[in-house]
């Protein structure tokens, strides 16, 4: 098993992907990669379980080469399509197929595998990533046509989103929540400014 083998084909899948997923791209997976690991090892994870975590997000967004809504279902079919070519167990392979899914809104993780992902998947939430990726997913929706209101409205979204939000892991508690909770308040002051 090659990481970096795997890793770069699955790079130029997601570099093949449609040119207006400005948050669901290469970038946003690399990022996802990098919360997963801090969190994981700060929750102890064996070096078994943080390679699956690895496989898993890295894989977890390839299904938006196929198709936009539930993506998920068909980036478990990319993933039990390559990871075989790579020596990966059948086992393996369940192991992550079922943590990809488990990122589909709402999430809904049934293991600490499945519970970093999920909090690795929203940790900008809680970071300095807040308002680019918001404005990227913004712009991504709107070309999807899934979103078509006022920046108002777009803000009001992100509230109720981060209000209704919760992480899972004890290090994404303690690590993004409070930052999370600045933008709460920031985007909660915004509704006394004047914005279309």
């Amino acid at each position: 098993m090659n990481y970096e083998s795997l890793k770069n084909e699955v790079f130029s899948l997601l570099d093949e992907m449609p040119k207006h997923l400005f948050y669901h791209s290469a970038k946003h997976t690399n990022e996802v990669i990098d919360f997963a690991l801090a969190i994981a090892k700060s929750e102890g994870f064996s070096l078994e379980e943080i390679e699956t975590l690895k496989i898993a997000a890295l894989f977890h967004d390839t299904g938006f080469s196929i198709q936009y809504h539930n993506n998920e279902q068909f980036g478990v079919k990319i993933a039990q399509a390559i990871l075989p070519k790579h020596g990966y167990s059948e086992k393996q392979i369940e192991i992550i197929s079922s943590a990809i899914l488990a990122t589909a809104m709402p999430q809904s993780p049934k293991n600490k595998i499945e519970e970093v992902l999920c909090d690795a998947d929203l940790a900008y939430l809680g970071s300095d990533l807040f308002y680019m990726n918001a404005f990227c997913l913004k712009k991504e929706w709107e070309i999807e046509r899934i979103f078509s209101g006022t920046l108002r409205e777009w803000f009001d979204l992100q509230l109720q989103f981060l209000i209704s939000h919760n992480y899972f892991t004890s290090y994404a508690t303690k690590n993004f929540s409070p930052k999370k909770s600045k933008f709460i308040n920031e985007i909660r002051e915004l509704s006394f400014v004047s914005i279309s």
